[in-house]
């Protein structure tokens, strides 16, 4: 099927799962996530909304649902996305992502690690991608270099990543669990 096929066949459907498109054929993603997991997606998603307007750009971050459209067959729903470019608030699809991020689990090493990494830079908008494992504390942050097909790779454990374009810096740590987040036991 196609994406907009599968856009029509999503809605029909009476269910709360969630599905990407891959090569024509659904896909249903990840088993439920374990905390770790849907924290780091938070995280992340916080400090890229305090990285954007510290630096007052336009740009938007999502948290899960808003979909990619990687080609007519294809389409991914990233863990964290930005935007810079307006777009739609019904819109299901982002235009011009410029920063994706999954948040890697045992389920998701292959197909976030190298299918995703391909898909998603066949994209011209996309300029980063971040891969982060929670359990690590780890990022692996792939950059676009200026014109060119070539993507530069390199693993940061701490401190910050400057994502230029679109002109914004995140804090590696605040990524990941943090004991003032957790609530206190009784």
């Amino acid at each position: 099927m196609t994406v907009d096929e599968f856009v029509e066949w999503c809605a029909a459907r009476d269910d709360d799962e969630r599905w990407e498109l891959v090569d024509g054929v659904p896909v249903r993603m990840m088993a439920p996530q374990t905390p770790r997991h849907t924290d780091a997606k938070g995280f992340i998603w916080n400090e890229f909304r305090r990285a954007i307007a510290t630096a007052g750009l336009s740009c938007r971050a999502f948290l899960d649902g808003v979909g990619t459209k990687i080609g007519e067959y294809t389409s991914r729903i990233p863990d964290v996305s930005v935007q810079c470019e307006p777009m739609d608030d019904d819109a299901v699809w982002l235009t011009a992502p410029i920063v994706l991020v999954e948040v890697v689990s045992r389920g998701s090493v292959t197909r976030d690690g190298r299918d995703k990494l391909i898909e998603y830079f066949g994209l011209p908008s996309v300029e980063h991608y971040l891969l982060v494992y929670p359990e690590r504390r780890t990022v692996v942050h792939h950059q676009r270099k200026a014109s060119s097909r070539d993507i530069a790779t390199r693993i940061v454990e701490e401190g910050e990543i400057e994502l230029s374009p679109p002109g914004f810096s995140v804090v590696v740590s605040s990524f990941f669990e943090d004991e003032t987040f957790r609530p206190s036991t009784i």
